[in-house]
């Protein structure tokens, strides 16, 4: 028995001789778990897209017969937006940051394209499971992949300095959306400032107990 699953005149999947195979489209995205035994099969398709909307048709080989049956799939458009912290990032010199950029509505962002850039300058892409990165940032940033299912596209830029201080933009690009965000980093300055304020109050406190 051989069985295919097409989308108008593309293959999807096929199964014969107990073998699996998928069209690179849907790698890693279709689950066909054939039971023939209860006559189980159905295709699942995880993060559709609006350009897999259409007529899907299974047909079954066996016996020299041929069977067919179709079913239609209409993905609707989602109208996404980018929400990122309103407030600067405050990082000590050294240490990692994570920028983070999240979908709103939550929907998975596996099949998006990324840039990231600090001042209009590229230092990261992320495009159909790449990763590129600027030669000055190659060993020092990097998506956080297993969150992009949760939609949330958070960049991680390790051993922070000052002069990583500044704007990043997030440009993103899903299906037939296109939006970007900016998100403002300060390393060093605050912490530094906030343990000079305590210990400013700590030695007032100290003073006014010693003159009490």
């Amino acid at each position: 028995m051989e069985i295919k699953w097409w989308h108008f005149t593309n293959m999807v999947c096929q199964y014969k001789n107990g073998q699996v195979k998928l069209d690179r489209e849907y790698a890693g995205r279709v689950h066909f778990p054939v039971n023939l035994e209860k006559g189980n099969l159905s295709l699942k398709i995880r993060d559709v897209r609006k350009s897999q909307s259409g007529q899907y048709t299974c047909e079954v080989l066996h016996e020299q017969q041929v069977k067919k049956e179709h079913i239609y799939l209409d993905v609707k458009s989602v109208d996404f937006r980018l929400v990122v912290p309103e407030h600067t990032i405050y990082a000590d010199q050294g240490a990692d940051v994570n920028l983070q950029v999240h979908f709103s509505p939550i929907t998975s962002a596996e099949s998006l394209t990324v840039n990231w850039l600090k001042e209009k300058v590229f230092i990261y892409e992320y495009v159909h499971g790449k990763e590129i990165r600027h030669r000055h940032y190659e060993d020092r940033v990097g998506l956080i992949i297993q969150e992009l299912s949760r939609g949330n596209i958070i960049l991680t830029l390790k051993n922070v300095q000052l002069s990583d201080s500044g704007s990043y933009t997030c440009q993103v690009k899903y299906e037939e959306y296109t939006g970007e965000k900016k998100i403002e980093l300060h390393v060093g300055g605050k912490r530094k400032l906030f343990f000079h304020y305590l210990k400013a109050v700590f030695h007032y406190l100290i003073s006014v107990d010693h003159h009490c």
